[in-house]
């Protein structure tokens, strides 16, 4: 693989499973959590650690194109930040105010297209 591109990344399997269960159940998570996860890996045959982005952000030095949404209602817009922020190799961001998860190509098309059109461009494909 020679670029990466990133739209709403869930940067932590396990924090937003458990941000979701909080939204679901509320105060009874912390109890509810480890059940979840299992329940979870178990549906999907996931290894949620193996597939977990903030596990093996540094194991990777390609040039990834993050795209975030401030409003992000599944995907808090602090944790994208996170794994953006974490990543050292050659990065760029675009972030999309006011819209929430993955609606920054049905609502601003032109200018998600461009962005990738331009960083596809800058590496060389």
């Amino acid at each position: 693989m020679d670029i990466m591109i990133l739209d709403s990344m869930m940067p932590d399997v396990p924090a937003s499973i458990e941000l979701n269960s909080r939204r679901a159940v509320g105060k009874a998570t912390p109890f509810l959590l480890p059940g979840a996860l299992i329940t979870a890996r178990l549906r999907s045959g996931a290894d949620y650690e193996d597939g977990n982005p903030i596990a093996h952000i540094d194991d990777i030095y390609i040039p990834i194109l993050f795209i975030m949404h401030d409003m992000d209602e599944q995907i808090p817009y602090d944790e994208q930040m996170n794994l953006y922020e974490r990543y050292e190799g050659p990065k760029e961001e675009l972030t999309f105010t006011g819209l929430k998860h993955h609606r920054s190509h049905a609502e601003k098309g032109a200018e998600y297209d461009e962005a990738i059109r331009k960083f596809i461009e800058k590496y060389g494909f």
